[in-house]
């Protein structure tokens, strides 16, 4: 196992962490049903954009230079889009709390691209 896959795994096992904290704070009564919910969704959403990416990432990285970054820029054009489709559908049509589910997905999507960038750069290596 190189670098970049343990990484990888540790990256998942420390977002696994969060949300089981996140689950404990509800089981404990510090955190609402809704905000519960609310921030379940958001790392849901943000999970199934990063692993999208990871797709993407192994699609282009057997290719040529130049498939390479369509796979990667149309990637992320592809993902941004249907992230920005998933938060509106959810928003319109799910009881959330706004606020809870807004700074979640950003959080959860900020982490996972710090993961997405790090193992991209361990990998080119």
């Amino acid at each position: 196992m190189n670098k970049a896959s343990r990484f990888f795994r540790l990256g998942l096992i420390i977002q696994a962490l969060m949300l089981l904290v996140v689950v404990v704070l509800y089981l404990l009564g510090f955190i609402g049903g809704i905000d519960f919910f609310s921030i379940m969704v958001a790392a849901g959403i943000s999970l199934i954009n990063f692993l999208v990416g990871i797709i993407f990432f192994r699609i282009g990285i057997i290719r040529s230079n130049s498939v390479f970054l369509v796979s990667i820029l149309g990637g992320i054009l592809i993902r941004l889009f249907l992230t920005l489709l998933a938060v509106l559908m959810c928003l319109l049509f799910l009881e959330l709390k706004p606020l809870s589910f807004i700074f979640s997905i950003l959080f959860f999507y900020f982490l996972h691209l710090s993961i997405e960038i790090i193992y991209l750069n361990l990998r080119k290596n």
